[in-house]
């Protein structure tokens, strides 16, 4: 909130807020429909995002 000017912080707080309620939910959705193909289908895409957040943390601070 300290990135914007003080008439946005609210606004600003509240769309991030609302990203993050919309996040929990599809996250939820989603969770439950690869689940019914296979128990381990969630923690697999897991591991591949670590992964991936991993490498891209990496590539991206490789200079810094």
């Amino acid at each position: 909130s300290n990135q914007v000017d003080q008439d946005s912080q609210g606004w600003v707080m509240g769309i991030t807020g609302s990203i993050m309620a919309f996040s929990f939910g599809l996250n939820g959705l989603l969770v439950g429909l690869t689940t019914n193909l296979d128990v381990r289908i969630p923690l697999m895409i897991t591991v591949v995002g670590l992964i991936l957040s991993a490498f891209l943390m990496v590539v991206t601070f490789k200079g810094k």
